[in-house]
């Protein structure tokens, strides 16, 4: 059995209302924490970025990988409104970062079903948090590397 420690981390955002939502992630297993917090700090601004919202709370911890693994429960909110699918490098392995407040000028704005839905990956903002999330600073709970984008929408809040 060997064990590794995957640093996750957590960003608090608020909105002009002052209604919060979370963002979480994880770095690659064994990043230490300078590397992690200097990481983040970028990450931190291209979410703010595309989202309007304002970083209050930033952590990161430290959790411990033992192989063999198994899948973990993921928890869902509904205060996470953008859904990002992303697939390891030869896509068999896909993990989802929800992404609270996306602004409604990122959505794709055409006469197709998906207009209102689907979220830009064109825009210069958006382009650049996803360049974030697949170089590096985003991998599976397990320490996989997500490299590429397979979808990117709202998911609908009731």
């Amino acid at each position: 059995m060997s064990i590794s420690f995957v640093p996750s981390y957590a960003v608090t955002l608020i909105d002009s209302t002052n209604n919060s939502g979370v963002t979480r992630g994880y770095f690659p297993p064994d990043t230490d924490k300078d590397t992690a917090f200097s990481q983040l700090a970028g990450f931190v601004g291209a979410v703010s970025a595309i989202t309007g919202c304002s970083p209050v709370r930033i952590s990161v911890t430290y959790r411990v990988k033992i192989d063999p693994t198994t899948p973990p429960v993921e928890p869902t909110e509904a205060r996470q409104e953008g859904l990002f699918v992303l697939s390891n490098e030869d896509g068999t392995l896909f993990s989802v970062l929800a992404v609270p407040g996306i602004r409604s000028s990122k959505l794709i704005d055409d006469v197709t079903c998906f207009s209102g839905i689907n979220i830009n990956q064109l825009d210069s903002e958006v382009a650049a948090f996803l360049t974030d999330i697949t170089g590096g600073i985003y991998v599976d709970p397990f320490g996989i590397d997500l490299v590429a984008i397979e979808a990117a929408y709202m998911r609908e809040v009731s």
